[in-house]
């Protein structure tokens, strides 16, 4: 190339690649030349700390851009020169939500210059290192370079609603704005869970008679209305049925705050206040923002049970009761005055616990027998009306602790500890260690000890009852410090699903162990 056509080359025929791995400018070059012939790379070099590449044609640098290259195995994205490009961050994305639905939402907002790159969830098992997480990156130039793009969207899949966050900046709560995206309701500074009732405040001046007061949510539900000196409980959207109070001498004393009773994060809300004149016009407007915690239960694995509480106002007869967990199963249906265990997910066969008046006293409280590691979760209770329709809706954040055995070195035997509730007679028992080596085997009523990895082989006992006492324990014998581990116990149904699951972490003393024991509620994160 002459000096002459140098001259014509502009910011438009130029790239940028910055690599997170070590690489030089010739890998790169020789990359980029393969994806639009090596003769149309006119200039290479490091600039700012990136890879700058001019090639003789701009809808080759477009190309380029649109496609990426890979260097060394790792895929790298290429950003234009012409302007400046902001990575974007997407995050709580399902597998099954194509880029093209992603790009296609995001364009909106600007122009997308780079392939959407899913994320690898840094998973440190060679077994696992190409999983990846439920992000994914890009780069967009955005309509607004001034402001950072924080965006939330809503997609349905199989008649189910799915979240998507997207940022250029840290992660964020889009309900809170502290740092940290949540799947579920925003966890958010707000009233505790549990509280008898909580006040939305509005003051103002003394009022005429004939004023009328409306509060609203904003699904434009009628939360409470007064007007000609009494409420008027036939306006109200049942799902305030007989759980709001307002002053009786509201208009001469000029506050009209709103009491709700038994707040759930389910109404965490904005909350609109309107007063009308006789003639419909409005007088003033007031707006409160309200948000209920999520409450948070703790329990050590091995405990008898746990309850998840939730109590509210008395029930019709003809409501129905749904507890489901964060994956959508069902864990306990009450309606038409009994349980429901045929519409139970079989996870939970056995496990759960209602009280038989809960319509009549409001207490929806549900009792988990025999808690383990796996029922960590976040259980959402909903209850519905005849019609089908959502009248309350309380989430529990469900914490249980691994168990944790420690034992002395020349010890006779040590026991992991798993009881649970009794099981049929195909059910498959499987104890594993943090290796994937079977320890023990039960199956068909009896061991395996042809499945057991030989590091175990004649150190471990179950009782010979098990599946009828639901005692799932195992026994260890002549622990050492190499058997300091993380224990898996997995109960399998005759087609292979599991039942049960439960952890139990070993340590024998003599041993100094690091260990980092990670909650599943700890969505995308590296582990």
């Amino acid at each position: 190339m002459v000096d002459g056509e140098f001259s014509r080359l502009t910011r438009k025929h130029g790239i940028k690649i910055s690599a997170s791995f070590p690489c030089s400018v010739e890998d790169i070059a020789l990359v980029v030349g393969e994806k639009v012939g090596h003769g149309s790379v006119k200039s290479a070099a490091r600039m700012n700390g990136a890879m700058v590449i001019f090639l003789d044609q701009v809808d080759k640098v477009n190309r380029v851009i649109e496609i990426g290259i890979t260097v060394k195995g790792m895929y790298v994205s290429v950003l234009p020169l012409t302007q400046p490009a902001t990575k974007v961050i997407l995050s709580n994305v399902p597998p099954f939500i194509t880029d093209e639905f992603l790009s296609r939402e995001l364009s909106r907002h600007g122009k997308v210059v780079s392939p959407i790159k899913k994320i690898l969830s840094g998973c440190r098992s060679q077994l696992l290192k190409n999983v990846v997480s439920h992000r994914r990156q890009l780069y967009m130039i955005l309509n607004n370079r001034d402001e950072e793009l924080n965006l939330v969207f809503r997609v349905k899949v199989d008649d189910y609603d799915y979240v998507i966050f997207a940022t250029s900046s840290v992660m964020k709560c889009f309900g809170c704005g502290e740092e940290g995206v949540r799947e579920l309701p925003c966890l958010a500074r707000g009233v505790d869970p549990g509280a008898e009732s909580v006040q939305l405040p509005f003051r103002t001046t003394e009022l005429p008679e004939d004023t009328r007061v409306e509060w609203m949510d904003r699904f434009n539900r009628k939360v409470h209305v007064y007007e000609n000196g009494s409420d008027r409980p036939e306006e109200q959207n049942q799902i305030y049925r007989n759980r709001t109070k307002m002053n009786e001498d509201l208009l001469e004393t000029g506050d009209l705050s709103l009491t709700l009773k038994y707040p759930t994060d389910g109404d965490t809300n904005t909350y609109i206040c309107r007063v009308y004149d006789k003639e419909g016009e409005i007088l003033m407007v007031k707006q409160v923002e309200l948000r209920v915690k999520v409450l948070q239960v703790e329990v050590e694995s091995g405990a008898e049970s746990v309850q998840l509480p939730f109590r509210t106002t008395e029930l019709p007869g003809d409501t129905r009761v749904e507890w489901t967990d964060g994956y959508n199963r069902k864990v306990h249906v009450y309606e038409n005055g009994s349980d429901r265990p045929e519409e139970q997910n079989q996870f939970y066969r056995n496990r759960t616990k209602m009280n038989e008046n809960l319509l009549e006293t409001g207490d929806l409280s549900l009792t988990l027998k025999y808690p383990r590691y796996r029922d960590t979760n976040i259980y959402t209770c909903r209850v519905y009306d005849n019609e089908g329709k959502i009248l309350m809706e309380k989430y529990v954040e469900l914490r249980v602790k691994v168990l944790q055995v420690e034992v002395d070195p020349g010890a006779e035997s040590v026991q992991l500890s798993f009881r649970t509730t009794e099981l049929p007679g195909d059910t498959r028992v499987e104890w594993t260690d943090g290796y994937n080596r079977k320890v023990h085997v039960y199956e068909n009523g009896s061991d395996r000890p042809e499945q057991q990895n030989q590091f175990y082989r004649n150190r471990t006992k179950m009782n010979e009852d098990l599946l009828e006492t639901g005692d799932l324990s195992l026994t260890l014998k002549y622990p050492t410090d190499g058997d300091t581990d993380t224990y898996i116990c997995r109960v399998y149904d005759k087609e292979g699903k599991i039942l049960r699951e439960e952890r139990v972490e070993l340590r024998v003393k003599g041993r100094v162990q690091v260990q980092d024991v990670t909650s599943p509620l700890m969505a995308e994160e590296s582990v």
